[in-house]
């Protein structure tokens, strides 16, 4: 039997199929069991709540059952919540939550904004699904949007798109064969935690992030820790791409960062990327009209490692660490007054460093205990500098000027 209980500031319903509901204010939701359906509708009105402090927000569960469960919640204007401070959860296989929180069409130009909505959902089980629509059509108003998400489960989806200012999103997945689907425009911020502790073999993990419409947006990775995670990230000029630690084998981090046309530029850093098998590309550019000050940090251990990185425009830096064996570091750097750093500690790495430009600095160092490694620095123009420093036997050290 399908049950569903719906309470709002004037109304309390009890149905045994699939409803529509409209609310000024609030609105709470439960259902038990499979296959059930539920639609609020909050539009027109500004504050509407699924969910009021002290209570559920929704909730729909079947345990670890068959699921099946869909909701989608409407809600126009500012300041709107979706399980904020309450319970809005649901469990089981293949439920799926669709929620959109947007302007209002019919208001004047002056209250057009849709901004302070807040959304709050877990899912627990496989297959679950969450797509989110936060549309600010309006012009940058603070406070802003900001979406969280936990699953708990496998094969679990999140799409979020924000298409507002100042956004935030945070989403949490734990378990494995898990995506995030991140949409955000300027001044935005992304941060994900993506964990699976199943051994060897298990992950599977993979963000889609794309931060564009704008400046200055961030995307945060935490954690992504187990084996074949993935991260794609594209961000609009002066972001930031921020990794922590992606922990395991078979990782990639694969970045573009466009066009910085400010002194703040581009940043990418990568604090821990541990294991064996794993990849760094990132690509960041500018103009020679500014100084651009694009960074980059890389940070690997293990071994069979690669960190890649171009750069375009001036007064760029770039840092490459890897420990382990059998790693390679590449970097193109396009442009004046740009300097690089590669540090490869232990034998048969490899070292492809090249500026085109002039006033710019390379160092390369493989040193530790190492054997059989091999540096080239090509460097054009004038007024470039080059170090490289090899210990060992058997290495291979080429510098062009």
């Amino acid at each position: 039997m399908r049950k569903l209980l719906l309470t709002s500031t004037s109304v309390v319903a009890v149905a045994f199929a699939s409803q529509a509901f409209a609310a000024g204010s609030s609105t709470n939701l439960l259902q038990t069991g499979a296959n059930h359906q539920a639609t609020i509708d909050q539009t027109g009105a500004a504050g509407g709540q699924v969910g009021v402090v002290g209570g559920w927000a929704f909730t729909q569960e079947n345990g670890t059952g068959a699921g099946g469960n869909v909701i989608s919640i409407t809600q126009t204007n500012q300041g709107n919540k979706v399980g904020v401070n309450t319970q809005s959860w649901q469990s089981g296989t293949e439920n799926a939550a669709n929620i959109v929180q947007s302007s209002n069409p019919a208001a004047p130009p002056a209250v057009l904004s849709a901004t302070n909505n807040q959304i709050s959902l877990q899912q627990t089980g496989y297959k679950n699904s969450t797509d989110i629509k936060q549309i600010n059509s309006g012009g940058y108003v603070e406070p802003t949007n900001n979406v969280n998400v936990v699953q708990l489960g496998a094969l679990n989806i999140v799409s979020a798109s924000q298409n507002g200012q100042a956004a935030t999103t945070t989403v949490t997945q734990w378990n494995n064969n898990n995506r995030l689907y991140s949409d955000q425009h300027t001044h935005s911020q992304a941060t994900v935690l993506q964990w699976n502790d199943g051994g060897n073999g298990s992950g599977a993990n993979t963000i889609y992030n794309t931060q564009f419409g704008g400046t200055a947006a961030k995307l945060n990775v935490a954690l992504q820790y187990g084996h074949d995670n993935t991260i794609y990230n594209t961000q609009a000029p002066n972001s930031l791409l921020d990794v922590t630690q992606q922990s395991g084998s078979f990782l990639i981090i694969d970045s573009v960062q466009n066009g910085a046309t400010s002194k703040e530029g581009n940043k990418a850093y990568v604090t821990s990327q541990d294991g064996t098998n794993s990849r760094i590309i990132n690509r960041q550019s500018g103009t020679q009209q500014y100084n651009n000050n694009n960074t980059v940090t890389f940070l690997q251990s293990g071994g069979d490692q690669l960190a890649s990185n171009t750069q375009t425009g001036r007064y760029n830096n770039a840092t490459f660490y890897q420990s382990g064996t059998v790693n390679q570091a590449y970097l193109l750097q396009s442009g004046d007054s740009n300097t690089a750093t590669a540090t490869q500690l232990n034998y048969n790495s490899y070292a492809s460093l090249s500026q085109t430009g002039s006033s710019n600095n390379v160092v390369s160092w493989q040193n530790g205990t190492g054997n059989q490694n091999i540096s080239y620095v090509t460097q054009s123009s004038n007024g470039n500098t080059a170090t490289a420093s090899q210990n060992g036997s058997g290495n291979i050290s080429n510098i062009k000027q």
